[in-house]
């Protein structure tokens, strides 16, 4: 009976459909990057089941071409062996990502194509759609920082204001790129003259997310931002620097990938008798 009871029954018609590939959500892909979707039909008793069609869904044209699709209807998959994984009742789904498809967060689906039942008409549906999230990211050594503003920033001995600093991150094409670590310090450290502030307290150093940002009165995407502020004992004209640069980023092309903000601090305007 022990041996009976380990053959798959594969007469019961499959109700659910489970993800088996990516083993991990989202999977992360660049533009032009190639993904697999595989997914595995079961019956009431957790058997694979062959034979069973799925419906492949792609719920964002813009961003993923679906591959071997014969045109541009449903991409319709019958399940069965698959080599790759060993997996009885699965069904596979290539796909990648479009050169111009937009970073973020997308889904894809697939179905079960369930056959009408006669005499059923208000049966409730089984468990039949699975969605895998894939997130498309940028390619790194593509990724460019531009620093507004680009000319000096001015400061004049004794001013207390803070100024703010931008640094926009974009793309080769430039498209503004958002969920970036950007980071930011002053040269010299502790003995700089000026300092980034952090809820009112000086840092010498600190590290922010690329997200949709007022710049110049626009909304801008792909920008992080800080505020500069000369320190009280600045008494006296000088040159001071915050450079920037993208968290982790190195190797060829790194130059595009790193900045810094010249800072002029000018005499006080002398008061007019």
């Amino acid at each position: 009976m022990a041996l009976l009871a380990c053959v798959e029954d594969r007469s019961a018609p499959a109700s659910t459909l489970v993800t088996r590939l990516p083993a991990e959500q989202p999977l992360k892909l660049r533009p032009e990057q190639e993904g697999v979707l595989v997914v595995q039909a079961l019956n009431d008793d957790t058997y694979a089941v062959d034979d069973v069609q799925i419906l492949f869904l792609e719920l964002d044209d813009s961003r993923f071409e679906l591959l071997d699709a014969q045109d541009s209807g449903p991409l319709v998959r019958t399940t069965g062996f698959d080599a790759e994984t060993g997996l009885r009742g699965a069904a596979r789904l290539r796909f990648r990502v479009k050169p111009d498809a937009p970073y973020g967060v997308a889904q894809l689906a697939a179905s079960l194509v369930r056959p009408e039942q006669p005499g059923e008409p208000d049966a409730s549906p089984p468990s039949n759609l699975t969605q895998v999230t894939v997130e498309v990211v940028p390619d790194i050594s593509k990724v460019q920082l531009t620093p507004f503003p680009a000319e000096p920033v001015v400061f004049k001995v004794g001013e207390t204001e803070a100024q703010s600093v931008y640094v926009q991150a974009v793309d080769d094409q430039s498209r503004p790129i958002n969920n970036l670590d950007i980071y930011a310090e002053v040269f010299g450290g502790v003995d700089s003259p000026v300092a980034l502030m952090e809820k009112d307290a000086a840092q010498p150093r600190s590290t922010r997310t690329t997200t949709a940002n007022i710049v110049m009165g626009m909304v801008t995407d792909g920008v992080v931002w800080w505020e500069v502020r000369l320190k009280g004992a600045v008494t006296t004209p000088t040159t001071a620097q915050v450079r920037f640069g993208l968290v982790g980023s190195g190797g060829t092309g790194s130059a595009s990938r790193i900045g810094k903000f010249d800072i002029q601090i000018l005499p006080a305007e002398e008061p007019t008798p």
